[in-house]
């Protein structure tokens, strides 16, 4: 029987391969994030060493898939983290490519918000972690775009009869 401590209990997505799945919304409802009980993950196949926001902090990790294309916004709010960083990964775990890092763009305080067009059908890795060590708790959220009208395309045209009179 192995036994955990509590830390290790609320540690979520540890790694890029544990990574905690977040569906994005129309609107932003964050989702309670932790990372007591992680560890930092700067090894290649957890994307190496993040490019902003003082890394070397324990991180967690998100994944989440795309439905369309376009604009996608992650943001983040304060809990006892008041200060943190974010990265944005495209591929596959163990061959992850930093697509951008952020320091401090949510208007939620200190904390990371990011913004970036985004492919459909496409899983993405979401890492996070308190800006100059330690651990706490935080909220994210991920908003998709708005789906397109299906008449977005020639195909889907609606047909508007035109009359004579004026």
């Amino acid at each position: 029987l192995m036994l955990l401590s509590i830390g290790q209990l609320l540690a979520q997505g540890n790694t890029c391969a544990t990574a905690t799945t977040i569906s994005p919304a129309a609107s932003c409802s964050y989702t309670s994030g932790t990372t007591v009980g992680a560890t930092y993950q700067s090894n290649p196949a957890n994307g190496g060493t993040p490019s902003c926001a003082s890394p070397g902090a324990p991180d967690v990790w998100y994944s989440f898939t795309t439905t369309i294309a376009g604009n996608y916004t992650i943001d983040t709010q304060t809990g006892t983290i008041t200060d943190g960083g974010m990265s944005l990964y495209s591929g596959a775990c163990g061959f992850l490519t930093e697509i951008v890092c952020d320091d401090d763009s949510s208007p939620n305080g200190l904390m990371p918000m990011i913004t970036a067009s985004l492919a459909a059908g496409t899983t993405y890795y979401i890492r996070f972690w308190q800006y100059n060590s330690g651990t706490g708790t935080f909220g994210i959220c991920i908003t998709r775009p708005p789906t397109p009208p299906a008449n977005d395309n020639c195909g889907g045209a609606i047909n508007v009869p035109v009359s004579s009179s004026g």
